[in-house]
């Protein structure tokens, strides 16, 4: 999804002073509290009288001052009533406060466990009577529990589809395993420990400017940690760029995803783009075909100890509204995915971010399944692709300004890539 454009105005707006609608009067509004006399149509202006005549702005009140809160109304209700310690967040009037009350208050009443000396807060530890104590410092401002938030969950999404339900029947992948064929996978993330079966890396470098994300150096690995996705050539500044497959492969076979138990067989199929002018910053990432292609025969040929119930790709090229069996893009592909279909092996495919009726290649090869995305109420997310026809559009128009017909919305300009390069797709 392309959200940084809205998001880069957004800022930009934000940044902007404040000021009045272009058809405003120009006219200056009336200074409050200075009576403006009017004046009929051709009198001559009136002579100003001396300052000292002119009646004196109106004095603005001074806002009421708050009373100071007592000890007791500083502390949260309920905090520390059970007679043991409790962990609490106290907030300060001044950050610089931090180190004299911290030192204080350890002196003389709570542990203190934590002091981030760029925010107005600390945390303590303490009973209900030594955190009174402390909230009798008139550089505390208040006092609350150090509360916990559950992390996000991907339970109700499961829940959609019925994966709970198939868990609680003892079913979770374990004896199967999943290819995710993307930008390679956290090795260390706890999420997959003991359950990667292999690796393997095809990052082709054709071109100049692009470089292998393999951690050898070469455009093939099939060795070691082949597919990680902590290389220093993932890497733009402090943004990984290759996440993307850690993050599939989490929802597809990761502890708290789909099929918790099975392995996982990751591939990295991407390769770093120096451009630019393509990317719109420093560098990103694509996979060539050729790529794409030596990946699925991997998989294809691959013994492991599980056997591989489907491979994964989050990525896609060109749009079609129709089959693409018969076209050069998608000829080379079908054969392969038709191998692997007869090896009892589904090549699950995204069918893209675009807004677009169809798909992108290859999820239009008719034997992959083409999945689309759902929101929470089970229905048709807005920005996904999906079936039927109501644009009227050349199936290449991936590659320029997409000038279509529609009842659903107006035409959208599609983005641009390079003849036989796929992009990640978040699904």
């Amino acid at each position: 999804m392309r959200f940084r454009p809205l998001f880069v105005t957004s800022i930009a707006l934000a940044l902007l002073p404040l000021a009045g609608p272009a058809y405003a009067d120009p006219t200056p509004a009336p200074t409050p509290g200075v009576t403006q006399p009017v004046t009929p149509p051709g009198t001559p202006p009136a002579t100003q009288p001396p300052p000292e005549q002119q009646p004196a702005p109106e004095e603005t009140p001074p806002p009421p001052q708050e009373t100071p809160r007592t000890p007791e109304e500083k502390v949260e209700e309920g905090l520390g009533v059970d007679g043991g310690t409790e962990r609490a967040i106290v907030e300060l009037t001044d950050p610089a406060q931090h180190a004299p009350v911290a030192t204080q208050a350890a002196a003389e009443s709570v542990d203190v466990l934590l002091q981030p000396q760029d925010q107005s807060f600390m945390v303590v530890e303490g009973t209900a009577a030594e955190l009174a104590k402390l909230a009798a410092d008139p550089r505390v401002s208040s006092i609350h529990r150090d509360r916990l938030y559950s992390p996000a969950e991907v339970t109700p999404n499961l829940s959609l589809i019925g994966a709970d339900q198939v868990h609680q029947g003892g079913n979770t992948g374990a004896n199967q395993a999943v290819a995710v064929i993307d930008t390679g996978i956290d090795v260390d993330h706890p999420w997959f420990q003991g359950r990667i079966l292999a690796q393997a890396c095809f990052s082709a470098t054709e071109d100049a400017g692009v470089e292998s994300l393999c951690p050898s150096g070469a455009t093939e690995q099939l060795d070691g940690d082949a597919a990680s996705a902590t290389t220093p050539k993932c890497l733009l500044g402090s943004v990984n760029m290759c996440d993307h497959g850690s993050h599939v492969a989490g929802i597809a076979a990761g502890t708290g995803g789909v099929a918790p138990g099975a392995g996982i067989v990751a591939v990295q199929v991407f390769s770093r783009i120096n451009d630019e002018d393509l990317c719109g910053e420093a560098a990103c990432l694509m996979a060539y075909e050729s790529s794409l292609r030596r990946a699925l025969e991997y998989v294809r040929d691959l013994n492991v100890a599980r056997p591989i119930a489907a491979v994964n790709l989050s990525l896609g090229g060109w749009l079609y509204d129709t089959s693409c069996d018969t076209e050069p893009e998608g000829a080379v592909f079908k054969e392969t995915i038709d191998a692997l279909l007869a090896k009892n092996i589904a090549t699950v495919v995204a069918a893209g971010n675009e807004y677009y009726e169809g798909v992108a290649h290859p999820a239009c090869v008719s034997t992959a399944v083409a999945v689309g995305a759902n929101d929470n109420e089970d229905r048709i997310a807005d920005f996904s692709n999906r079936g039927g026809r109501c644009w009227t559009c050349s199936r290449r128009a991936w590659t320029s300004p997409r000038r279509c017909r529609t009842t659903r919305r107006p035409p959208t300009a599609a983005p641009r890539c390079p003849p036989r390069t796929w992009r990640a797709r978040w699904r």
